[in-house]
Protein backbone atom coordinates (compact mmCIF):
# COMPACT_ATOMS: atom_id res chain seq x y z
CA UNK A 1 0.00 0.00 0.00
CA UNK A 2 0.91 3.55 -0.85
CA UNK A 3 2.09 5.92 1.79
CA UNK A 4 0.55 8.92 -0.53
CA UNK A 5 -1.46 8.71 -3.44
CA UNK A 6 0.12 9.04 -7.08
CA UNK A 7 -1.57 10.83 -10.06
CA UNK A 8 -1.06 10.43 -13.42
CA UNK A 9 0.67 13.35 -14.83
CA UNK A 10 2.99 13.67 -17.83
CA UNK A 11 5.47 16.26 -17.40
CA UNK A 12 9.19 16.99 -18.61
CA UNK A 13 11.39 16.94 -15.78
CA UNK A 14 15.43 16.79 -15.95
CA UNK A 15 17.80 13.61 -13.80
CA UNK A 16 20.61 15.66 -12.72
CA UNK A 17 24.11 13.81 -11.37
CA UNK A 18 25.92 14.46 -8.76
CA UNK A 19 28.37 16.75 -11.83
CA UNK A 20 25.34 18.60 -13.08
CA UNK A 21 25.16 16.71 -16.31
CA UNK A 22 21.48 15.57 -16.64
CA UNK A 23 19.14 13.57 -18.79
CA UNK A 24 15.92 14.06 -20.01
CA UNK A 25 12.95 12.16 -18.57
CA UNK A 26 9.29 12.16 -18.31
CA UNK A 27 7.19 12.28 -15.19
CA UNK A 28 4.23 9.82 -15.69
CA UNK A 29 2.79 9.85 -11.86
CA UNK A 30 3.61 11.46 -9.19
CA UNK A 31 2.37 11.60 -5.01
CA UNK A 32 4.05 13.52 -2.16
CA UNK A 33 6.44 11.39 -1.51
CA UNK A 34 7.34 9.69 -4.87
CA UNK A 35 7.18 9.02 -8.79
CA UNK A 36 7.36 7.00 -11.72
CA UNK A 37 9.91 8.73 -14.41
CA UNK A 38 10.29 7.42 -17.73
CA UNK A 39 13.83 8.02 -19.41
CA UNK A 40 16.35 6.00 -21.61
CA UNK A 41 18.51 3.21 -20.07
CA UNK A 42 16.56 3.68 -16.36
CA UNK A 43 19.30 0.58 -15.17
CA UNK A 44 22.12 2.95 -15.59
CA UNK A 45 21.39 5.28 -13.65
CA UNK A 46 22.33 6.36 -10.25
CA UNK A 47 21.04 5.06 -6.88
CA UNK A 48 20.41 8.67 -5.99
CA UNK A 49 20.42 12.28 -7.96
CA UNK A 50 18.22 15.33 -8.33
CA UNK A 51 14.79 15.85 -9.93
CA UNK A 52 14.54 18.80 -11.89
CA UNK A 53 10.78 19.47 -12.78
CA UNK A 54 10.55 21.85 -15.31
CA UNK A 55 6.95 23.18 -14.86
CA UNK A 56 7.43 23.93 -11.44
CA UNK A 57 10.73 24.98 -11.85
CA UNK A 58 11.83 22.60 -8.87
CA UNK A 59 14.62 20.58 -7.70
CA UNK A 60 14.65 18.13 -5.21
CA UNK A 61 16.79 14.42 -4.11
CA UNK A 62 15.36 11.46 -4.53
CA UNK A 63 16.62 7.79 -4.71
CA UNK A 64 15.83 4.84 -6.69
CA UNK A 65 12.93 2.03 -4.93
CA UNK A 66 12.65 0.40 -8.33
CA UNK A 67 13.72 0.48 -11.79
CA UNK A 68 13.14 -1.23 -15.46
CA UNK A 69 14.62 -0.98 -18.73
CA UNK A 70 13.04 2.72 -19.11
CA UNK A 71 11.68 3.27 -15.88
CA UNK A 72 12.39 4.30 -12.44
CA UNK A 73 10.21 4.57 -9.59
CA UNK A 74 12.19 6.84 -7.25
CA UNK A 75 11.31 8.43 -3.05
CA UNK A 76 11.70 12.11 -2.69
CA UNK A 77 13.94 12.56 0.15
CA UNK A 78 14.06 15.95 -0.02
CA UNK A 79 11.40 19.17 -0.24
CA UNK A 80 11.32 21.11 -3.60
CA UNK A 81 13.25 24.22 -3.96
CA UNK A 82 14.14 26.57 -7.30
CA UNK A 83 15.58 24.84 -8.98
CA UNK A 84 18.57 26.89 -10.02
CA UNK A 85 19.72 28.96 -13.09
CA UNK A 86 20.71 26.57 -15.28
CA UNK A 87 20.51 25.47 -18.83
CA UNK A 88 18.84 22.60 -18.21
Amino acid sequence: MRVAPRRKVLKGAKIVMDNWTNIDCQIRDVSDTGAKLICDNALNLPDEFRLVQLSENTIRSAKVVWRKAQSVGIAFTSEPKKAPLLKF
